[in-house]
């Protein structure tokens, strides 16, 4: 579950239900006992971070009434079809027409769809579908009439199955039909800037810590090394978190050797553990990572050699918070060249949850610990305060559209690369 309500606002279509942890994976409990009350208690009293009163009594009380009862912020119950789209979203692949969007209100149409991104490759982008677009009508129905969660559930299907989709752009009314596909969740976007003295600046927006997202940002990099840029800018407001494997990964592969976080359980079940990358390969307990979750490798470069600023605001959270106190642990320590952040204190979410499925075909989601930065200090409930406070950030839609000029944020990182010697 993203910390914050205001981004499950921000839904991709590969999803009916919003979610995004540190630290997902999915582990059934020692043993099943066909009491899915009896299970859940168990592994509160057992697992949880928050734990139970010692006279909770969860008699009469459904799986899903009894994590509404917890403390626990982050916690959550799914059916088997709810996790299936939950794991599919954070998978980074579904079936839909392929675009990132969010629910604003219009003037004239009521409540809309502002489309944030087509992916790349999906039916959307294939019949001009946009950032910016506003779509008013799915098969003939406005969104209005059918409500958001309606309206996402409409744009999913079967692959090869048809939809159309009423939009407007720059005042004028356009309907196209397009087919249902497999599309693959585009997290990472990555752009050239070019200072007032011709100095060529990276941009990295990251969305999610998805399973897809290593590979694109791997590539990213890679274009924007060759663009032999002077630094390197990393965009992660908005980003409510992903995989633990995820962030890890991708720290391991701009930073030197060392560690990256710590794994502090709140049980003695699970033995506490670093996470570090060393000799080309990640390290997470008593596993040990040359690749990706999809194959790829992901030590190639190990070590980004330029100055790097990250952007953060109220809604950065989780992984995003792991991905930015790691980048200013290094840089403080002079491992690596110096590194800013810009923007608002980031969401303050430092613990760790992971699901347990339960004998009732369902499965529940608890925080079980807490994860640290390479300093060891946690900032959970406090977040991450940035170096240079700046105020402003635009929409979500303006985080790929605006120009220099237009977000104070960014700008201001970009100005610092520009003065910062690589």
């Amino acid at each position: 579950m993203k910390p914050l309500k205001q981004l499950f606002l921000l839904l991709l279509l590969c999803l009916c239900l919003a979610g995004n942890l540190l630290g997902c994976t999915t582990t059934p409990p020692d043993t099943l006992t066909n009491d899915p009350q009896a299970e859940l208690v168990s592994l509160l009293r057992e697992l949880s971070l928050y734990g139970l009163p010692e006279d909770f009594s969860s008699e009469g009380l459904t799986p899903l009434e009894i994590v509404a009862a917890l403390e626990d912020p982050y916690a959550a119950y799914f059916t088997a079809e709810e996790f299936q789209s939950y794991e599919s979203d954070l998978q980074g692949n579904f079936v839909g027409i392929g675009v990132s969007i969010v629910s604003i209100a219009h003037p004239t149409y009521g409540e809309v769809i502002q489309v944030l991104v087509s992916f790349d490759g999906s039916p959307a982008k294939g019949a001009g579908i946009t950032a910016g677009d506003i779509l008013t009508h799915v098969d003939g129905v406005s969104i209005d009439e059918m409500g958001y969660d309606a309206t996402t559930k409409r744009l999913l299907g079967e692959a090869g199955t048809p939809v159309t989709i009423t939009f407007v752009r720059g005042g004028e009314t356009h309907t196209v039909t397009l087919n249902r596909a497999a599309c693959v969740k585009q997290t990472v976007f990555h752009h050239v800037f070019t200072s007032d003295s011709g100095t060529p600046l990276g941009y990295v927006r990251i969305t999610d810590f998805d399973a897809v997202t290593t590979h694109q940002f791997i590539t990213a990099i890679e274009s924007l090394k060759e663009a032999q840029v002077a630094g390197v800018v990393f965009d992660l407001r908005y980003n409510g978190g992903g995989y633990l494997r995820t962030v890890c990964e991708m720290l391991a592969y701009i930073l030197p050797d060392g560690v990256l976080s710590t794994i502090d359980y709140h049980t003695n079940k699970y033995a506490d553990y670093p996470i570090f990358s060393q000799n080309g390969a990640l390290y997470m307990g008593s596993s040990v990572f040359t690749g990706d979750s999809l194959g790829n490798p992901i030590l190639a470069s190990h070590s980004l050699d330029l100055p790097m600023a990250v952007l953060t605001n109220g809604s950065t959270a989780s992984a995003a918070e792991l991905f930015t106190a790691a980048l200013r642990d290094y840089g403080a320590q002079g491992t690596i060249p110096p590194v800013s952040i810009f923007g608002e204190t980031t969401f303050g979410k430092g613990c760790m949850q992971s699901t347990y499925r339960l004998s009732d075909g369902g499965y529940v989601k608890l925080t079980i610990a807490l994860y640290n930065p390479p300093t060891g200090a946690n900032y959970d409930g406090i977040g991450i305060t940035p170096t240079t406070t700046v105020t402003g950030s635009p929409t979500f839609v303006d985080l790929y559209l605006s120009p220099l000029g237009e977000d104070p944020v960014r700008d201001a990182a970009l100005t610092w690369l520009t003065a910062t010697p690589s």
